[in-house]
């Protein structure tokens, strides 16, 4: 199948030609943040903004903002005396709807009846909701300081980066606001450096892991760009590098075209400068565990519920936690695993996606295993006081997003039903015991709910029913608890003042002078 995409591309390319470099940026800048921000800033008065941009989504779409700030970096120089700019709408809006008929040719030479459900279950789904789910928040501050802080993790990430995980925090979190809100451009070396426990040289470490000269910015990326069917979806240096070294008004700038991604490298993505690290793995798992107890812990305090820890005995399989309720239990497995880029991305095949559901059928099966081993007594000792009056349930916890709905929650279903014959268990297991999959933002709103919920009717209620069981679990839970989960805070919320190496006013969330 052909999937060449330069016939789709040269107009795009011969459109951005015309433009300067450093002013498209800055207003791709501005439409980026807009539409990642709970709190809309204005826009930069010499920005000419169509009034429909305030009312309809669908003319700027965040994602499309950095493919285009990506395009923009290849393909545009630097030209300030040119009179052709983004900054008018119409040049704008040019440059958008020639990336989207540069989509739709690609769809018409790769997208057919065998991989649809592939493309819009799968590479469409990841592509688009991590920006509408994963928009900055304090909880993911607060989350990931947790993670990272954590005392096996924070050595290592203070070896790797020569960072602490709050010096990281504080220089990432600080150039976000500003970029997110205010400019493009922050002066290099800076005019003035006002933060407790940071010095000109954390800030330089910091620099010196998270951004590029525009020079190499440009190299790397048109390198590694393809034009095929992935246009749209490949992972690219400025997701590695969100800050760019360069000149603008004849000052040494660094600049951050896409803010968003600016926030993510320092949250999440903070993993991907330690994943090769040596003991990380185990330690980051440990982390992740603990969070999540602490989470469960905090969370369904003064209620009916108790959350218990893994079992001391190592020889069955065990699960992570316990929340045990009245009538019914749940057994939970915490997994750092992220999917594969190229199980998110390829649509010719399933066989790496495939691979993937693997690695989370083995989690689940692990937990029936768990649960077996609860019935016929094999822990010794045992914590966790097995009762098999209760309803056992069990719920696989991820630290990113999995977004598994429809054909992938089916196949995951088939994969568990197979794999507990081949250990031996009722492929039938799951129909009595079900399970979910749920990210760890996800369940901390779960858990919220199971503060006034029983598992058995939450769970059973999504399980049973022929079109929410399709759906991915939050989607049933913001569909039958809407509610009550209007009136959901994040847990750790009141801890946003320890993240950093400033005081933060509790009441404001503002440095405190």
């Amino acid at each position: 199948m052909p999937s060449n995409a330069y016939g789709g591309w040269t107009r795009l390319r011969n459109a951005l030609r015309k433009l300067d470099l450093n002013d498209t940026l800055g207003v791709i800048r501005a439409y980026s943040a807009f539409r990642t921000l709970h709190t809309k800033t204005p826009f930069p008065p010499d920005v000419e903004v169509h009034s429909a941009v305030y009312s309809d989504e669908r003319l700027i779409l965040p994602w499309e903002m950095e493919i285009l700030a990506r395009e923009a970096i290849i393909v545009c120089s630097r030209q300030p005396s040119t009179s052709y700019t983004a900054r008018k709408w119409n040049t704008f809006s040019s440059l958008i709807n020639k990336l989207r008929e540069l989509e739709d040719y690609i769809s018409r030479l790769s997208v057919d009846d065998k991989n649809i459900l592939q493309e819009v279950t799968v590479r469409l789904t990841h592509h688009q909701f991590k920006y509408q789910t994963e928009v900055p928040s304090k909880a993911s501050l607060v989350r990931y300081s947790r993670i990272f802080g954590h005392a096996a993790v924070e050595p290592i990430v203070k070896t790797k980066t020569g960072l602490s995980a709050k010096q990281l925090f504080t220089i990432g979190a600080g150039l976000w606001s500003k970029y997110a809100s205010q400019q493009l451009d922050v002066h290099y070396p800076l005019d003035e450096l006002a933060l407790p426990g940071i010095t000109h040289a954390d800030y330089d470490k910091f620099m010196q892991l998270y951004s590029l000269p525009m020079k190499e910015m440009k190299q790397r990326l048109a390198a590694e760009r393809k034009l095929d069917d992935t246009f749209m979806y490949q992972f690219h240096a400025l997701q590695s590098y969100p800050l760019i070294f360069t000149e603008l008004n004849k000052r040494p700038v660094h600049i951050c075209p896409i803010p968003i991604l600016l926030f993510w490298r320092i949250s999440s993505g903070l993993f991907y400068d330690l994943i090769k690290e040596p003991g990380f793995d185990q330690a980051f798992g440990t982390s992740f565990q603990d969070y999540v107890g602490s989470m469960l812990e905090k969370t369904l305090n003064g209620t009916l519920a108790t959350v218990y820890p893994e079992e001391p005995d190592t020889r069955p399989k065990r699960a992570d936690w316990i929340i045990d309720q009245l009538t019914s239990f749940m057994l939970i497995e915490c997994k750092t695993k992220r999917m594969t880029i190229g199980a998110r991305t390829t649509i010719q095949d399933d066989n790496e996606l495939r691979a993937q559901l693997e690695v989370v059928g083995e989690a689940v099966v692990q937990s029936y295993q768990a649960l077996e081993a609860y019935k016929n007594g094999k822990y010794h000792p045992q914590q966790y006081p097995y009762d098999p009056a209760k309803c056992p349930f069990i719920s696989v916890v991820t630290l990113e997003n999995w977004r598994l709905w429809g054909p992938q929650l089916f196949k995951l279903r088939e994969i568990v039903k197979d794999r507990l014959l081949h250990v031996g268990l009722d492929p039938n297991l799951m129909q009595l015991v079900p399970f979910v999959i749920c990210s760890v933002n996800e369940m901390e709103q779960f858990a919220y709910l199971l503060k006034t919920n029983e598992l058995t009717g939450v769970v059973h209620s999504y399980w049973d029913d022929p079109e929410t069981s399709s759906w991915a679990f939050i989607s049933y839970l913001y569909h039958r608890y809407k509610n009550e989960l209007s009136s959901y805070t994040y847990v750790f919320s009141d801890e946003l003042a320890n993240i950093f190496t400033i005081q933060i006013d509790p009441q404001t969330e503002a440095p405190l002078t």
